[in-house]
């Protein structure tokens, strides 16, 4: 099963530490309320048999809707495209 050895320089090393610690600074404001959002999720009212398997479950789940998420932009892209005076956009406003 082995492929190629991916072999980090220090510098790709440190640039890639330092892109982790900017992105987790970034999310900082939004950890209480995401923390609180799972939590609600999170509130099961009976015992779970198989954890591993809810876990599974969960990643399944997320994995469907953001490929539906991705077919319905491509969907809406592709309208925009073939009939772009059908495409929502910014209306014009109307001079009294």
């Amino acid at each position: 099963m082995g492929g190629p050895e991916l072999k980090l320089t220090d510098d790709a090393r440190r640039a890639a530490g330092a892109a982790c610690f900017d992105y987790l600074e970034l999310l900082d404001p939004f950890r209480p309320d995401l923390f609180r959002y799972c939590r609600k999720l999170a509130s099961v009212h009976h015992s779970i048999e198989n954890p591993r398997g809810y876990l599974v479950r969960i990643a399944s789940n997320l994995w469907v809707d953001r490929i539906r998420r991705r077919q319905v932009e491509r969907a809406a892209l592709a309208a925009e495209v073939s009939d772009p005076t059908q495409a929502p956009g910014p209306r014009a406003s109307v001079a009294a």
